[in-house]
């Protein structure tokens, strides 16, 4: 998927400029819906976070592809032994369904 970039440089269809946030210690565990993360990041989830797929302790990282594109990666925290992807298309307005393609 490429590089992640530190920052994103269009405005177009709403899309934000972006922050890479690398958290790595549980005190900054996301715990919100990784349906609302659409800004370039790579988070900490724990198993009770909306839309986690795998249902446990996990990394979510949210990739910046192009001006209405984004991809997100959730991973074991622990293992990788799964891994699940999924787009977000801001010209649908939507997320893709998760789709498993390790484990």
């Amino acid at each position: 998927l490429g590089e992640l970039i530190p920052t994103a440089t269009t405005s177009q269809n709403g899309l934000m400029p972006s922050v890479q946030r690398w958290y790595t210690n549980n005190e900054n565990t996301y715990t919100g819906d990784l349906n609302d993360i659409k800004r370039e990041s790579r988070v900490i989830v724990n198993k009770s976070t909306t839309n986690n797929p795998i249902r446990e302790w996990a990394i979510c990282e949210t990739i910046y592809i192009k001006s209405d594109l984004l991809i997100q990666k959730v991973y074991e925290y622990f293992s990788a032994s799964v891994i699940y992807v999924r787009a977000y298309s801001y010209n649908n307005i939507a997320w893709s369904n998760w789709t498993k393609i390790v484990g």
